[in-house]
């Protein structure tokens, strides 16, 4: 009666296969993490975050993620972090503004965590890039309506307040820069290992 061990050993392979599902995968718990940010449920999202990582952390109920998108995932500094790309549209009110930027993902335990900390950390960097891309197209957008709009006389006056605004720019690319080198500080400071 060898059929019945064939029947089993079959059987049993099945059902562990059924057991190794994808929910646990970083982008599953990046998804499952900020699905239940949006859906205002801090318990749920902390279940799924880094010990720690999310103290002190509550959601306005003016503040709304829609459009949320969870991308490709790429291999962090080892082998137990991962980043996975994410974009959604905070909105607030009348103000919408869609961040892009990498949900960290660490393995704590056999599990898959987001490090919140280092999550809002890139927020921040891509915020910052974003609002230095805005800056310089509005900038490069005054310019060219200001020299269109102004004739030989007032020429002087124009590259005088280019110049200004130049300055300006690259006064605020040097204070992004400070702030991402800051950032990247604390990345550094966060990704030492953790003693158990």
């Amino acid at each position: 009666m060898k059929t019945p061990n064939y029947l089993f050993v079959w059987l049993f392979c099945v059902l562990s296969l059924a057991g190794c599902t994808n929910n646990d995968s970083p982008q599953a718990v990046s998804k499952q993490f900020w699905q239940a940010m949006a859906a205002g449920d801090v318990d749920a999202a902390k279940a799924l975050a880094t010990k720690g990582s999310m103290d002190g952390i509550s959601i306005s109920d003016d503040r709304r993620i829609e459009g949320l998108h969870i991308g490709d995932v790429s291999l962090g500094e080892n082998e137990q972090t991962s980043l996975v790309a994410t974009s959604f549209d905070s909105v607030n009110n009348n103000s919408r503004i869609t961040l892009s930027f990498d949900t960290v993902v660490e393995q704590h335990q056999g599990q898959w965590r987001v490090n919140f900390t280092r999550t809002t950390q890139s927020m921040l960097g891509s915020s910052f890039q974003q609002l230095q891309d805005a800056l310089a197209e509005t900038i490069s957008e005054a310019g060219d309506a200001i020299g269109e709009a102004v004739d030989g006389a007032l020429d002087d006056a124009v590259r005088e307040m280019s110049s200004v605004l130049q300055d300006t720019a690259r006064d605020m690319q040097q204070a992004a820069d400070d702030i991402r080198a800051e950032l990247e500080q604390l990345k550094q400071n966060d990704a030492a290992p953790i003693e158990k």
